[in-house]
């Protein structure tokens, strides 16, 4: 979701997505562990029936993945032959032809206040995409330039790109509608649905803004430019209104704080910001009511699970009766908009009250202060374990601290001052490079458990890169004095710096595989002659990679950057376009691609939008105004 969210009086910033931290299906392999220590074999018939059933299930896993669930033949529409592979040799800096320049120290105007007003040029029409032929060049990356917006991609070029990525949303959005309206999820491959997230519709609820920033909200939309082509008369728009006005939320229903945070009530909070619809903000209010009960627990730290009808919260047993970092660390953009615009207090208090928990927790720690373990009890409150994370279970917590800090108009510094110490513990207890097996080295963040690294990184971290740069830039620094200008301007060149490693790496991982995808999880030690080997190799058609994609090209100005993000949405539309949606991966390196049969909300809220905006003129929701959840 994007919510466009006021930083200050006149001025607005979206905010936008979170991670989904427990896609992986964490809870049900610890529940199978489980199982399997208290299991009892007492008897040779139960042995028996044991090793019986165990041989059905592999067989019938065999059957299921013959079946028609590989990919079709790719769109006659969509260039095919995109991928154009890095020669590797010995020397350090030959596998990057295209690597983006470092860019030159910023201006020390920190200082400046940020513009009230908002101010859009028009978007030039669409066009419609024609057949390609053969393959567009990658060109060499320019330096950067002062108009970012300036670069040598042509602009009819990102035209047709970002209408190439608008009729992505087109074909999925219509088989969500032909098959699944009202339901959770469509199940691309099969047609069939899901309600797992309540009931309610979350795949409407989270793709509903993309639609209006799109051009499918008829004149409901007035940013100032002009979007292209679109339902002229917003008929989508008007069948998801009348969806969302009839939902009612109470319901016997265990609701995830965190899900139901960034997904439903940040959904409609970003389409409220576009159209300003009073029924969004109704529901949004609504449903954040019936989460209160999550703050009802000893300490600030709430709970972060609660039942829709009774409002009984609680833990769940995977994680032996404790909160989740990123589960309470991604809620505070959203009820901090949702106070503002409702002047109703009390859902940003709670929401920074668990911020300023998490602080007097980290300022306890003995060692690696400013790194947070995933897990915390909430009836001390204390942290409950030592592993900490960037990936699932802990990522957004940390771009939430920056992020919540520039939505309150830099207000104050405690965030920010957060969030730089957290920056500087990364670099020193977790950034890592890749042994070289004859190559240049990849940067990645690993993971730590009790002070040992643990040498792999998920998907979800590609989101850093993204963070890091947008930390550095002039407009998000703190106010500061004369003298200081020297510190900030290293802290910026060094955080961008490692932005860009970390960005190579993440486009590594996808540009390196057969499918031109990145898998879920990889480690950077154990195979022999490889930089990296792959630990899960499915994919849930994530955003994150060009999440920092995105970002890197709105601040740099670099092409290169809208090439990667090119090839990256080439390689979804060949291998991940079903007949009537868009389908994960079971396994990006297979000899054949095999659907998973999944296609999650934060495909629309998401990977589709920052596609979109990565083709789009500059001023359609500029950074420095602007703040994506």
């Amino acid at each position: 979701f994007f919510v466009f969210i006021p930083r200050q009086a006149g001025a607005m910033l979206p905010v936008y997505n979170a991670r989904h931290p427990r896609d992986d299906g964490y809870p049900l392999l610890k529940r199978i562990k489980h199982v399997a220590r208290t299991a009892r074999l007492r008897s040779p018939r139960r042995l028996g029936m044991v090793v019986f059933w165990t041989i059905v299930l592999v067989a019938g896993v065999a059957v299921f993945r013959s079946l028609s669930f590989s990919r079709p033949a790719p769109s006659k529409d969509v260039d095919v032959n995109y991928l154009q592979n890095f020669e590797y040799t010995v020397d350090p800096d030959a596998y990057r032809p295209s690597r983006p320049s470092r860019p030159k120290p910023a201006q020390d105007n920190s200082n400046a206040d940020i513009p009230n007003a908002l101010h859009h040029s028009s978007l030039p029409v669409a066009e419609e995409v024609g057949e390609q032929t053969q393959p567009e060049v990658v060109p060499d990356a320019p330096e950067p330039t002062q108009d970012p917006s300036a670069g040598s991609i042509s602009s009819d070029v990102n035209t047709r790109r970002r209408d190439a990525v608008r009729d992505a949303f087109v074909h999925a959005w219509s088989g969500y509608k032909e098959h699944a309206w009202g339901a959770d999820e469509l199940r691309p491959v099969t047609n069939r649905t899901n309600f797992s997230w309540g009931g309610f519709g979350i795949t409407l609820f989270d793709a509903i803004d993309t639609m209006l920033l799109m051009g499918y909200g008829g004149d409901q939309l007035d940013l100032g430019v002009e979007l292209g082509k679109g339902v002229a008369d917003g008929a989508w728009f008007k069948e998801a209104m009348a969806h969302i006005k009839n939902v009612n939320w109470e319901k016997d229903h265990d609701a995830s704080l965190f899900e139901y945070t960034i997904r439903y009530i940040g959904g409609l909070l970003g389409a409220y910001e576009l159209c300003r619809e009073p029924v969004l903000l109704t529901q949004a209010q609504q449903l954040a009511e019936r989460m209160m009960p999550a703050f009802t627990s000893p300490s600030a730290i709430p709970y972060v699970k609660v039942n829709l009808h009774s409002g009984a919260a609680s833990n769940p047993g995977w994680t032996q009766q404790s909160s989740v970092l990123a589960e309470v660390g991604s809620i505070q953009l959203e009820f901090s908009y949702l106070s503002r615009h409702t002047q109703d207090p009390r859902y940003q208090m709670r929401a920074e009250g668990v911020f300023n928990e998490l602080r007097a927790l980290n300022e306890k720690q003995t060692q690696m202060r400013g790194l947070y373990p995933v897990y915390i009890n909430p009836n001390g409150p204390a942290f409950s374990n030592n592993l900490v994370t960037l990936g699932g279970l802990g990522d957004s917590f940390y771009e939430y601290l920056l992020k919540y800090y520039l939505l309150e108009g830099k207000s104050n510094s405690i965030w920010r001052e957060m969030y730089d110490e957290s920056v500087d513990a990364i670099i020193e207890h977790l950034v890592d490079r890749s042994d070289g097996a004859g190559q240049r080295p990849l940067v990645y963040i690993a993971e730590s458990s009790h002070g040992n690294k643990i040498p792999e990184m998920d998907h979800l971290v590609c989101y850093v890169p993204g963070m890091l740069a947008l930390g550095a830039q002039d407009f998000a620094q703190p106010p500061h004095e004369a003298s200081q200008g020297a510190k900030i301007r290293e802290r910026q060149q060094r955080d961008m710096s490692l932005a860009q490693d970390l960005l190579e790496t993440c486009y590594h991982l996808y540009e390196s595989q057969p499918s031109g995808i990145g898998p879920e999880r990889v480690s950077f030690k154990g195979k022999e002659g490889a930089r990296y080997k792959v630990v899960s190799g499915k994919y849930l058609l994530r955003p994150e990679t060009l999440e920092s994609i995105f970002v890197m090209w709105r601040v740099t100005g670099n092409d290169t950057y809208r090439e990667w993000g090119w090839k990256i949405f080439q390689a979804i539309e060949q291998h991940c376009r079903t007949p009537s949606s868009f389908s994960g991966l079971v396994d990006v390196g297979a000899d054949t691609f095999v659907w998973n049969d999944s296609m999650q909300s934060f495909f629309f809220a998401e990977t589709l939008k920052y596609l979109y905006l990565l083709f789009s003129p500059n001023d359609l929701l500029p950074l420095d105004r602007y703040v994506f959840t």
